[in-house]
């Protein structure tokens, strides 16, 4: 197989492993994609029933939803998980603000 094969090849053999990781991620990204749908409300309004404005708030979920996708086949109680990071993350920008 001269170099022009093999460079033609490589995007069908690299389209294949990614659609088996696909595959393989889907019910576990479906499992986040509903927890985020339904949780990220109620972490603004957790936030925010701790003084937290709205928009920061939303953001203080948003960068904890990112962590919790990271780690979502770690997280066993994805509630009290997001409530835990979102608290700290909150802690920790009270005290970088002070």
């Amino acid at each position: 197989m001269d170099e022009r094969e093999l460079s033609a090849s490589s995007p069908a053999v690299h389209n294949h492993t990614q659609s088996q990781q696909d595959i393989t991620r889907e019910p576990a990204l479906a499992a986040f994609n509903a927890f985020y749908r339904r949780f990220f409300p109620r972490s603004v309004t957790f936030l925010m029933w701790q003084g937290v404005r709205l928009p920061d708030a939303a953001g203080i979920t948003q960068v904890t939803m990112i962590k919790a996708h990271k780690y979502w086949s770690a997280i066993r109680d994805p509630d009290a998980w997001v409530r835990r990071v979102a608290s700290r993350e909150l802690a920790q920008r009270v005290e970088d603000h002070q």
